[in-house]
């Protein structure tokens, strides 16, 4: 009779462990999806951002306007540390391309965490600091995360988590918008 019991407890335990390993197993694949933010197809949120010096940017003068791509990114971040540079490789390859905005936003707690690492980056790329939440605007989740905002001000395209060929994708993703009407 005991042995039975510690049958049923053992299967139980089992049918837990891998039933709660296969839940984690499945979310884990889905956030790797590309393209499935619950912002995707939606119009893009407005967030506090600011510069170096502490004054408020609008990005509403560009979102709605332009293709922006935005990349939200923290310097404690050592995915992001590898992406910002080729991020800002793409700012430069589309400065003075009318209708396209390249716009870095830092996630850190203060702006002297990330100031260092701007400071380095091409001046072509506007690398802003996130205040007042907004990466939770944006429902970020993951460093780095990325956004192609088409012109309409909804949101296109997305991408979490860095990889190699992600820029590709990305300038892939930014001239998919500047062809749509």
């Amino acid at each position: 009779m005991a042995s039975k019991s510690k049958e049923r407890r053992e299967r139980l335990i089992d049918i837990l462990l891998y039933g709660g390993l296969a839940i984690i197993v499945a979310v884990v694949l889905y956030r790797a999806i590309p393209g499935v933010h619950p912002l995707q197809g939606l119009a893009a949120p407005k967030a506090a951002v600011q510069d170096f010096a502490g004054n408020p940017v609008d990005l509403s003068a560009t979102i709605g306007k332009d293709v922006v791509l935005i990349n939200f990114w923290a310097s404690w971040c050592p995915p992001c540390r590898v992406e910002l540079p080729e991020i800002a490789g793409l700012a430069k390859e589309y400065q003075g391309v009318e209708g396209v905005s390249v716009i870095a936003v830092s996630l850190d707690a203060s702006p002297p965490a990330a100031k260092p690492i701007a400071d380095e980056l091409d001046p072509a790329l506007k690398v802003y600091w996130g205040a007042e939440g907004a990466g939770s605007s944006f429902q970020v989740e993951g460093l780095p995360c990325t956004f192609v905002i088409g012109r309409d001000g909804v949101v296109k395209h997305s991408f979490v988590g860095y990889h190699e060929g992600v820029v590709e994708e990305m300038r892939a993703a930014i001239e998919a918008e500047r062809q749509s009407p």
